[in-house]
Order: structure tokens, then sequence, then C-alpha cells
């Protein structure tokens, strides 16, 4: 596999986490008798040629196959995708410059919410938080979370090492729809769907169960926004960029014309809230609309991808 200074290296690719290719290599083997048995283990292998020779053919490991892979092979449809999950999960906690820009904004949000909660009219702070139970304040919560996806979506891109970026238009694909897809799916199960499940736990300590309707409904919202966030900041194969000033500077407008947007969604949820039939016809409006732009979105061409 030629293409880093015309040398071959194994499990790299010009700087690459060993995720791309060794993916790449084990997915075609995993399950092919033919091919497995030509690369069984030989008596004059080294240690670590046998062990690639059996990753190679086991797919990752059987039963003991890592959590990554196993959220991978339930959540993605084809091999397509499930690489580009397995990449984005791997490389978003092993770059320190995405940690540090992605992470700190878990903490944003309830910084927010407890500026907006403490700094109404409600007295002191004592006074605010035992009133807190008689308010809709869980939507505003339920909604400010999307920006957390939004964070990572927007750094997903960038790398230092973008040069790397050859070995998705090595690979024989019609679209890279499903690559995007793949990469989206890993920020959103990763960034999102643990931080929304603290978010839940917290609203029906505070609430009671009587807000479960409206956090199902907030769960398809927010997922429904962060598919459109996607479409607006994921026009680029993952970690194929340098970032530069105006690029920066181009994703922070994005970014303001899309703070509106939560904001009229949750008006509406806010406005519905309480009203079982009304939340159930928001939510199936919110399914259709994710329905129609998960399908255009995987169907992404070559042509419509920022360069």
């Amino acid at each position: 596999m030629a293409g880093c200074g015309g040398r071959l290296v194994y499990g790299t690719a010009c700087g690459l986490p060993h995720i791309g290719v060794d993916s790449a290599i084990r997915q075609p083997l995993a399950g092919d008798p033919g091919i497995c048995a030509q690369l069984q283990p030989q008596a004059g292998d080294d240690r670590q040629q046998r062990r690639r020779s059996r990753s190679a053919c086991q797919g990752g490991g059987g039963k003991s196959l890592k959590f990554y892979r196993q959220l991978a092979k339930r959540f993605t449809s084809g091999t397509q995708e499930q690489l580009p999950f397995e990449l984005v999960w791997l490389m978003t906690g092993r770059m320190r410059d995405f940690k540090l820009k992605v992470y700190p904004s878990l903490a944003y949000v309830f910084v927010f919410f407890a500026y907006f909660l403490l700094t109404g009219r409600h007295g002191s702070p004592g006074e605010a938080w035992n009133r807190l139970p008689e308010t809709n304040m869980f939507i505003f919560l339920i909604y400010i979370s999307s920006f957390v996806f939004l964070t990572a979506i927007s750094n997903l891109m960038y790398s230092d090492k973008y040069k790397a970026a050859w070995i998705y238009y090595a690979a024989p694909l019609a679209s890279p729809g499903q690559l995007l897809m793949g990469a989206f799916k890993a920020t959103l199960i990763k960034f999102f769907v643990p931080f929304y499940l603290v978010v839940a736990a917290f609203t029906l300590f505070m609430w009671g169960p009587k807000t479960l309707p409206d956090l199902v409904l907030g769960f398809v919202n927010v997922v429904l926004i962060n598919l459109l966030f996607a479409q607006i900041f994921l026009r680029k194969l993952p970690f194929s960029s340098e970032q530069n000033i105006r690029q920066s500077a181009g994703t922070f407008l994005r970014g303001l014309l899309t703070l509106v947007i939560p904001g009229l969604i949750g008006l509406g949820h806010y406005v519905v809230a309480g009203e079982m039939w009304l939340v159930g016809i928001f939510a199936l409006l919110s399914v259709a609309a994710f329905y129609l732009l998960y399908a255009k979105y995987r169907e992404t061409s070559w042509e419509r991808l920022e360069v």
C-alpha cells in the first residue's frame, strides 16, 4: 500500500491512526474462509504477524468485540457507514485539539441553564431553585443540549494531519453520503446521547414522570436539529481539512444563523407542552422530517462536498 513517500506502511495512512487502514482491510476479510485459510499464522511468523492475521479474519475479536465496534454494528447499515463510525469514535478520543474545543461545551450548557435560572425574577437563588418544578424550564434545558452536538460536528472535519484524507478517495465509493452518515451517527451517540440521558435524569428528578412525553418529543426534535446541523456543517469528510481563519469565521457566521432553529422548535414545544395529543402530532411530524433529511443526507454526492 504505497502513498506515504513510496513506503509501505501497515496500520497508518500518512499519519492517520491505524483504524482507517486496519478497518478497510479487516472488514472485507472477515468471514471469508478462503482468504482466512491463506492468512493463518505460519511457523516462521513472529508474534505481531500472528496477531495481525487473527485480527483480519476474526473481524475484531468475536465475543470480546470492543464496545465502539458493537455500537457501530448495531447502529450503522453496511461497512461504508461502520468504518467512518469507528474512525470518528477513536479519533475524537485521541485528538487533543478536538477535546479541548468540544468537552468544555458539556459544562457550558449547565452554566447557561444556571445563569438564566438564577438571573430571573425569582428573588434569591434558593427561591428560584424551589420554584423550578413549577416552571417549564426543562424545555429550555432540552434544546440547549443541541449545542453539544453542534460544537462536536463543527470541529469534526479539521485535523493537523488532514493530508491523510487521500485514503477516502482511494476507495471505490459511488458517493460519500454513507461516510458522512457514519460520522454523524458516531458523533450523535458519543457526545449527544449520554448528555441527553443526564438531562433526562435531572428533568425526571425535578419535574417528575409527567415530563416523560416531553422528553421523548424533545429527543426526537433535538436529533432532527442535530441532523440539520450536520447538513450545514459536516459538508467535508472527517479530519480532511486544515482549519484557517477564513473557515473559522464562516463556521461562526453559520453558527449564528442556526441559533434560531432550536429556538423556534423549542418555542413550538413550549406551546404544546402538557397536551398529549399535540405532543404526539408534533413527534410524528418531527419523525417524518427526520426521515426525509436522513435520506437526503445519506445520498450526498461528491459534487456537494466542500473542498
